[in-house]
């Protein structure tokens, strides 16, 4: 099946965030290839509530097939210009144009910021 793009919805994606990076780095015998599960909740919970206040929903974006998260991608931290985001992918067939979302939603966001 083909993954769906959908942004963070609430406080199960943060839980199902944290089980699917745990399965991520169990697949990679513990190689930090992505984010180890601590550095998620370090940016959840000092990054994002202590620094930069991100809108969740604007910055955490997740692909599903067959309901479960086989990629998830968050915005580092706070750019004029451009977006930084870590990703996160267990599908073997993950297409690169999946990126383009996350990415046009921030840039759109900011030539409206920009505007006002």
């Amino acid at each position: 099946m083909k993954p769906t793009l959908r942004t963070y919805r609430d406080e199960n994606d943060y839980w199902q965030i944290r089980e699917f990076l745990r399965e991520v780095s169990l697949l990679n015998d513990r190689h930090d290839y992505s984010w180890p599960l601590l550095r998620w909740d370090y940016w959840m919970w000092h990054i994002n509530l202590n620094i930069f206040h991100f809108n969740l929903e604007e910055v955490v974006h997740l692909w599903e097939a067959d309901g479960q998260i086989v990629a998830c991608s968050t915005r580092i931290r706070m750019a004029k210009r451009s977006s930084r985001f870590t990703l996160h992918i267990t599908a073997r067939k993950f297409s690169p144009k999946c990126l383009r979302q996350p990415n046009e939603n921030f840039l759109r966001q900011m030539k409206l910021e920009k505007r006002n």
